[in-house]
């Protein structure tokens, strides 16, 4: 499964993506990102940001980016394949957790200033 299958899927994060005109920009990203085909719609939204003429055929090992505030960027790194949220629902961690009925436990250590009193 490809993240943008995954982003679309209903049962895994399509519902927090309903209005996908909105996200098409973020889509050029993550299949560019991943090395996955484009649509001609993509690559000019591609080119339009990048100013490079052809997007990438594997994948990237970092992205760098600068997101505006309400950009959706939290819920792109919500589904970002190298995410722990994304691997344990896509199944990346099927082989290091023990089968029969448990459950894996990932831990997200955050910091957010205003609810820990600092802001």
């Amino acid at each position: 499964m490809t993240i943008l299958e995954a982003v679309h899927d209903p049962a895994l994060f399509g519902p927090f993506f309903r209005d996908r005109k909105s996200w098409r920009a973020w889509e050029a990203f993550l299949s560019a990102l991943f090395g996955l085909p484009l649509s001609k719609q993509q690559v000019a939204t591609y080119q339009q940001h990048t100013g490079r003429k052809s997007p990438p055929k594997v994948q990237a090992p970092e992205a760098w980016l600068i997101v505006g505030r309400r950009g959706g960027k939290s819920r792109i790194a919500a589904v970002h394949d190298e995410n722990p949220v994304h691997r344990g629902i896509i199944g990346v961690f099927r082989n290091v957790i023990v089968p029969c009925g448990t459950c894996g436990q990932f831990s997200f250590p955050l910091y957010e200033p205003f609810a820990a009193g600092d802001g």
